[in-house]
């Protein structure tokens, strides 16, 4: 993939995706309390699509019975096209 050295773009790559912006993640709760002196403990983060509240215990139950996490799934999906044909 080429870059344009003045602007570090590729050249490579379509107009209308290339000038899309940066993804910049949500600052941590670490951060926020750390650049506004708020305790962690009275934190509640929603900013980044995150629950205050944990999992329901059934959701843990079920993720327990698994144990490929470190494993990617199938691109194809195709479990999940069989069930839902």
């Amino acid at each position: 993939m080429a870059f344009s050295s003045s602007s570090m773009r590729h050249t490579s790559v379509r107009p209308e995706v290339d000038c899309i912006v940066e993804y910049i993640p949500g600052e941590s709760l670490e951060a926020f309390s750390g650049r506004t002196g708020i305790p962690l403990h009275q934190l509640v983060k929603l900013n980044s699509n995150e629950s205050p509240y944990p999992p329901m215990p059934e959701v843990l139950q079920a993720l327990s019975d698994y144990t490929n996490y470190n494993i990617y799934p199938d691109t194809n999906s195709a479990a999940l096209r069989s069930a839902l044909s």
